[in-house]
């Protein structure tokens, strides 16, 4: 009897310490440069930086940054919306050299993020750095940020989402409205990851998009000053849509392998022009014969061209 009574009073402060957890984080938190991470992190009690805030709001909930400022790093396991007032310029760094200075780590396919009005930068140090990891499942929308600086070596990335188990169509990467340069590789995709990238500047990488997963679409976007704007790798897929690819190195490429097969570029409503290659590679990138290729260096050649239907 006793140790049944006692298990029952255990049961029952694990539940009410669990619901004052609950009840104790927020709808719609807030981190300021002027805020304590002591406080509640509300709008009149703000914290200092992400971490904090993100650790007092519920699933689902929001954190905004208030004014200009470097708020630290971030890591989110839980649907979150993290943004920055509009006008504000909100930094996200960090110390050190190894880990993402944005890691957003997701086990459901439910479960979504989006980053909104943010500068990510490198840290201070040398090492392999990405600006932002995507790991896991779910969603993640990037809208209206800046990411640059991650060029210490080729290891160095801006965005990675590199998945390598799941369903297509389960794991998505939304960017739009951001501009990506200085980087290494600006934006890497991989695996089972279905990406979408629309109205964005990518600018002065090494390389701009590294394609290596089943299903990108690039609309709406420019890619120039890098040493190659677009680059699909083998038994990947990526739809070029009503974009401008200009004085890189090399514009498109397409990359193929003995035991994986040719990577496959469509292109459609796109100017390449002003590059040194415009076209190039060992694998296939087909036309709707609508695109503007000319002017560069060595304007090399579609493929195929395909009837617009």
């Amino acid at each position: 009897m006793k140790k049944t009574t006692f298990t029952l009073i255990a049961g029952l402060l694990i539940s009410c310490a669990w619901t004052l957890t609950a009840q104790a984080q927020l709808a719609r938190t807030f981190v300021s440069t002027t805020g304590n991470d002591a406080n509640t992190c509300d709008r009149d009690a703000p914290c200092r930086n992400f971490i904090e805030a993100i650790s007092k709001t519920v699933a689902g909930g929001e954190v905004t940054a208030l004014d200009s400022g470097s708020y630290g790093r971030i890591t989110v396991t839980k649907s979150l919306t993290i943004q920055g007032a509009p006008g504000a310029a909100v930094m996200v760094s960090r110390t050190g050299a190894t880990n993402p200075v944005v890691f957003v780590n997701l086990d459901d396919q439910y479960k979504k993020v989006v980053l909104r009005n943010l500068q990510i930068s490198k840290p201070f140090g040398d090492g392999p750095n990405k600006g932002i990891e995507f790991f896991g499942a779910g969603s993640l929308h990037v809208e209206n940020c800046v990411i640059s600086g991650f060029d210490h070596d080729q290891t160095d990335t801006g965005i990675s989402a590199t998945f390598s188990v799941g369903p297509l169509d389960k794991n998505k990467l939304f960017l739009k409205d951001t501009i990506i340069r200085d980087n290494a590789v600006g934006i890497q995709l991989g695996g089972t990851i279905n990406a979408s990238i629309d109205n964005c500047r990518i600018e002065n990488n090494v390389i701009g998009v590294r394609v290596e997963n089943k299903r990108t679409t690039i609309s709406h976007s420019l890619m120039a000053g890098n040493l190659t704007g677009i680059e699909i790798h083998a038994r990947a897929t990526a739809y070029v849509e009503t974009c401008v690819v200009t004085n890189n190195n090399q514009g498109i490429v397409t990359l193929k392998t003995e035991s994986n097969g040719e990577g496959v570029v469509y292109v459609s409503n796109t100017g390449i022009f002003g590059n040194d290659t415009g076209i190039g590679g060992s694998g296939y990138s087909l036309s709707f014969g609508n695109n503007r290729l000319s002017n560069n260096n060595f304007n090399g050649m579609f493929t195929e061209t395909l009837p617009q239907h």
